[in-house]
């Protein structure tokens, strides 16, 4: 069989710059990029290897035979290694841990100690492929079951994308699913015209796919600075905290920005943002400088590389003399904000916390303050995170209550209305106060389905009870200013009216301060 190589040339040399442009781009080491390069090597690789086994049959020189055996397990070793590969980059970005329990994990188990029976066998029963008297590639009985074997594997790929989609931004799932197709139809192909070596190309042309649309770093990178953005920081945090290495972070936020934007322009800003990013760049390194907020940067303190007083004194006195930029001179201050971990913090989500927390204590410090975490008291932010969880438990199993506080008409010397008072009682925190998990429930946005239960539970209360048979005329109810800022929420309250046929006169809405 006489192979043509002008698809494996084809896909060697997208491969390559493709490898190239993975080198040269700038990307933190995350697992899923680490995962992508391992991926694009692999292919790259076995590409290699088949153009080799092809040329090696052409050549005219005599080689012992054992050498395209070689280059062949080699071959289909890299080649069918690719969709376990697959999985496992899927099963990263849908942000799922692979251990035994995972189905995924058992699936490939069975389908690998298959796969590896038959090159096993294949050294006694050439059940897979071998090279005849001539010295020619012929296959064996037992590739198509091969074949089907790493199908399933990809069709799987496909049943993670479809299962945990909602993980999973659409580009990145149309890639995913793109790339499952193209090389199930380079391999059936491939099957019924055996002399076209087309799977390899297919996998270039998905791999160079994933690049541009799953592993494009221009989507980690903040546009005006050219350091990453924060979208990426609890990602990166996630790989430094399982290292357990001890490392330090410094958050800082310029001083009146918005004043120094409005006074010299946008351009000025954004030219001083980026000039800062930079000088934070020269202190840590690459890869270690994230821009956290409109006017604030995170970074990255190495200890064993540098010491967080050192860094920090550094900051502050690049702060004490202006920044140039053509004929303008701008003088600015910035509040600093530094732990370390894992003293101060020892989870992704408490670092993210605190460094939010020793912002807003630096800055009613005032200008050019520097907080240490290991100088405040952190029950605050921990506080805060056990109400925002007590929260959410509530809301998920119905757990708020509603009391009723009547309200006495001197005149009428009788009860003529009350007001609908919403409380929460935790098994750990014990009774919490509305003006604590209020604010907490705004913020994180739950206010909006809390709002909604409170309505609810008034309102069964009103239809079970007449109201008028008490002496009662109407019930206030207390609303969050951020849910009467919804569009909606006039016509979520009349639809609940009526669902409950409430008339609109015996509520009254109290906006809360």
């Amino acid at each position: 069989m006489q192979f043509k190589l002008e698809f494996d040339i084809c896909a060697l040399i997208l491969l390559l710059m493709n490898f190239t442009m993975c080198c040269v781009r700038k990307t933190i080491p995350l697992k899923r990029n680490r995962i992508y390069k391992c991926l694009l090597l692999t292919v790259m690789l076995a590409t290699a290897l088949d153009i080799a086994s092809v040329l090696v049959m052409r050549g005219d020189w005599i080689h012992p035979v054992q050498i395209d055996y070689l280059i062949s397990y080699l071959y289909y070793v890299l080649q069918y290694s690719v969709p376990y590969i697959g999985i496992y980059y899927v099963l990263t970005w849908a942000d799922i841990e692979v251990t035994p329990k995972l189905p995924a994990f058992w699936l490939c188990f069975v389908i690998m100690l298959f796969q590896v029976s038959i090159l096993i066998a294949n050294l006694f029963n050439h059940c897979l492929f071998y090279f005849d008297d001539t010295g020619t590639y012929q296959y064996g009985n037992m590739v198509p079951g091969f074949v089907i074997s790493a199908a399933l594997m990809l069709l799987y790929m496909m049943w993670i994308i479809i299962r945990h989609g909602d993980r999973i931004m659409r580009i990145k799932k149309i890639a995913f699913v793109f790339f499952v197709f193209s090389v199930i139809g380079a391999s059936v192909f491939q099957r019924f015209f055996p002399e076209y070596l087309t799977v390899g190309f297919a996998s270039a042309i998905g791999m160079w796919v994933f690049f541009v649309a799953i592993q494009n770093p221009q989507e980690d990178l903040d546009a005006v600075t050219g350091v990453f953005n924060r979208m990426i920081i609890p990602q990166y945090f996630k790989l430094r905290c399982s290292k357990r290495k001890p490392f330090a972070i410094i958050v800082l936020a310029m001083d009146d920005f918005k004043f120094i934007n409005k006074m010299f322009g946008t351009e000025i800003g954004d030219a001083m943002l980026y000039y800062v990013a930079q000088f934070l760049v020269s202190i840590s390194g690459e890869f270690r400088v994230f821009r956290w907020g409109s006017d604030q940067f995170c970074m990255i303190v190495e200890l064993d590389e540098m010491s967080l007083e050192d860094a920090t004194t550094k900051i502050c006195e690049r702060f004490r003399h202006p920044w140039i930029f053509e004929d303008v001179s701008v003088m600015m201050s910035t509040t600093v904000g530094c732990l370390r971990f894992p003293d101060d913090a020892y989870s992704v989500s408490d670092i993210m916390d605190i460094m939010d927390y020793l912002i807003m204590v630096a800055k009613s410090n005032g200008k050019g303050s520097v907080v240490h975490a290991c100088d405040i008291s952190l029950d605050a932010v921990r506080r805060e995170k056990a109400v925002e969880k007590a929260v959410k438990v509530a809301i998920d199993c119905d757990l708020f209550e509603v009391y009723y506080q009547p309200i006495y008409d001197t005149k009428r010397e009788q009860y003529v209305s009350a007001e609908a008072l919403v409380r929460l009682h935790d098994d750990l925190l014990g009774w919490i106060s509305p003006e604590e998990f209020i604010p907490i429930a705004e913020k994180n946005g739950s206010i909006l389905r809390l709002g909604t239960i409170v309505f609810r539970k008034v309102f069964q209360f009103m239809r079970d009870n007449s109201l008028q048979d008490l002496g009662i005329d109407y019930i206030e109810i207390n609303t969050s200013a951020v849910q009467c800022m919804q569009t909606g929420f006039a016509r979520q309250v009349i639809e609940l009216m009526s669902e409950y046929e409430i008339d609109p006169k015996s509520i009254v809405l109290e906006v809360t301060e």
